[in-house]
């Protein structure tokens, strides 16, 4: 639970809390382009200026959004669960074997179910 405001200390849940029209979570869920990324050379998918989930780059749900960033950070929102997600590192790892972000995903994934 999480307070109201910082000056309200009667605790609401997440979905209590206003997330915006629903034609802004629309435009953020819904895929605009997919394919092969240009510039990164692996595949991708976004919406209205977010990633979206694919499988080098998971995320909770299908409907969930948000971006990956250098060295596998990994920030995203699942509106279906309520739930928000961010991870930043320290230290970069180089390479494609680091697992810390999908580890930990996969750890708050299984939590939900």
């Amino acid at each position: 639970m999480l307070p109201a405001s910082p000056t309200q200390r009667t605790p609401v849940s997440l979905d209590q809390r206003h997330r915006g029209p629903p034609a802004t979570l629309a435009s953020a869920t819904e895929e605009e382009a997919s394919g092969k990324d240009q510039v990164m050379l692996i595949p991708s998918r976004f919406s209205a200026g977010y990633s979206l989930p694919i499988e080098t780059h998971p995320m909770i749900e299908p409907s969930s959004f948000g971006h990956t960033g250098r060295g596998g950070s990994l920030a995203f929102a699942d509106p279906e669960h309520g739930v928000a997600f961010a991870y930043t590192m320290n230290r970069v790892i180089g390479g494609g074997g680091d697992v810390r972000a999908a580890s930990l995903v996969e750890a708050v994934r299984r939590a939900l179910t």
